[in-house]
């Protein structure tokens, strides 16, 4: 589907992207994700979680999630049975 600048579902779905990209980013910063977090749990919380939830679907905040790691604002780590999301390292 071709997506006109002009059309005002395309700045809306800008500004939901970009506030979940923000959301993550918000998740990863909370003490519970020291070593980051299992990908279903930015939108499945735990009972004992004290952060919240990112906003948005599944395949939504995929793509999300795609996009910081492409800006290097966080790291996937897919090498085990779960996808890990995390900040990257300092040195």
């Amino acid at each position: 589907m071709l997506v006109l600048l002009e059309d005002p579902c395309y700045g809306a779905a800008m500004s939901s992207l970009t506030e979940r990209k923000q959301q993550i980013l918000q998740a990863l910063q909370h003490p519970e994700a020291e070593e980051g977090l299992y990908f279903e749990n930015l939108y499945q919380l735990h009972e004992e979680d004290e952060r919240i939830a990112v906003a948005g679907s599944e395949i939504e905040i995929l793509d999300a999630v795609r996009e910081l790691a492409n800006e290097k604002k966080l790291v996937v780590n897919d090498t085990g049975k779960r996808i890990i999301v995390s900040l990257p390292k300092r040195d």
